[in-house]
């Protein structure tokens, strides 16, 4: 046991300190934990089904919680749990590769036990490192039937295995078949019983704002609002739609409803304050990209856009400012840096300052030679890449 525990320590150290997924916090309520496990009885039920007999098309769920220790279902949870037990202690009595395996299946299966909450609260691919242990008992299984050397045992295994291994190519197959197509498979998302199924809406939609058909994106839009209707993404697609429809407003509207819901998301920002300068109010949109500013440091789209804000409300001396401020943030990052100073360059040479804007090309060329469509703009404006070359880029 002891490879195992190395690896789970291993596991839980990445998971604490390098996985850009935080831990979920623990739940004091020592009740509410008990009655999350105590309700997955159901849940793991149907996860021997997908295991055993998996379906056509089977999305991520949910699993219905306990109303309380008196609630039946909690029966079939100590049912299950049970049997599991027992199925270890039997393994654990004559140990080897069974114990193991059973091991692996246990530990694997238990953080779906709600022991932390975790959402979707159901999905198939939380089985993946529970199955090894099951593979593994298979195997076991396998060379027991080989050893045994009697033909009627091997011909009752592959009258039984055959079947069910054809079966399962079966199921794989179809299902490469939706998850190949990824219209058919939002669409068989956005039909079926799980309390996600918005998501199959919100994707046919974006699918259909990019092909630039909104009228057939609202439906879908209108089904997702109806499932979730304080989705972010749902809200966001709108007002793409709105925009689309050149309906400035509505689409203002749509954006501040999914920046709200995104618990102030930079994204969503950077949606408002572009569709406030669609609209003509630069001061307003001024203020959205210095709030973005803080609450994305690390993006340039702030500093590019209070440049564009204050040429138009013909501020100068700020563009030139915000372009410094910017380079000081993103001095240790050439790609960025070179985006600002050819950003620069333009306002230059939209103010007729055609020498100065040449000037920060060279600057590109010098400080940043690979940084990428900036660096390859620069030499192609200083005469250095002829426009084939650079359309071959």
């Amino acid at each position: 046991t002891g490879p195992f525990f190395l690896v789970m320590i291993c596991f839980w150290l990445y998971r604490k300190f390098l996985c850009p997924i935080p831990f979920t916090p623990f739940d004091p309520d020592l009740r509410a934990v008990l009655l999350r496990m105590l309700g997955m009885g159901d849940g793991i039920l149907q996860y021997v089904r997908a295991l055993l007999a998996p379906e056509y098309f089977k999305p991520f769920s949910d699993v219905p919680e306990l109303s309380g220790f008196g609630d039946p279902l909690l029966w079939t949870a100590v049912t299950v749990g049970s049997l599991l037990l027992a199925a270890w202690l039997l393994a654990l009595r004559y140990r080897g590769l069974a114990f193991i395996a059973m091991t692996v299946f246990l530990v694997g299966l238990a953080p779906h036990f709600q022991i932390l909450r975790v959402y979707p609260k159901w999905a198939e691919h939380y089985i993946c490192i529970s199955s090894l242990g099951l593979f593994l008992l298979l195997g076991m299984m396998i060379r027991s039937v080989f050893e045994t050397r009697k033909k009627n045992t091997f011909i009752l295994f592959l009258a039984l295995y055959i079947p069910f291994l054809t079966f399962i190519l079966v199921r794989t197959w179809q299902r490469n078949q939706i998850y190949n197509d990824t219209e058919r498979y939002y669409t068989l998302l956005s039909q079926a019983d799980t309390p996600y199924r918005f998501f199959g809406y919100q994707q046919l939609a974006r699918m259909a704002l990019e092909d630039n058909q909104p009228d057939k994106a609202y439906v879908d839009l209108h089904m997702a609002l109806q499932q979730e209707f304080r989705s972010e993404f749902t809200h966001e697609l709108l007002g793409t739609y709105y925009q689309q429809k050149n309906d400035p407003v509505k689409a203002l509207h749509e954006f501040k409803l999914a920046y709200y819901y995104s618990l102030d998301s930079p994204r969503q920002l950077q949606f408002i304050g572009s569709t406030l300068i669609e609209l003509g109010r630069y001061r307003h949109a001024a203020r959205i990209f210095f709030l973005m500013r803080r609450l994305a440091p690390d993006s340039i789209v702030p500093y590019t856009q209070l440049m564009v804000l204050h040429e138009l409300l013909d501020q100068p001396d700020s563009v030139e400012l915000w372009a410094r401020s910017g380079l000081r943030v993103f001095e240790s990052s050439p790609i960025k840096a070179a985006s600002i100073r050819m950003a620069l360059a333009r306002f230059f040479y939209r103010r007729g300052r055609s020498e100065e804007a040449l000037e920060q090309m060279r600057e590109i060329i010098r400080r940043y030679p690979e940084a990428g469509g900036s660096a390859d703009l620069a030499r192609l404006c200083l005469g250095e890449m002829d426009p084939e070359q650079f359309l071959s880029l």
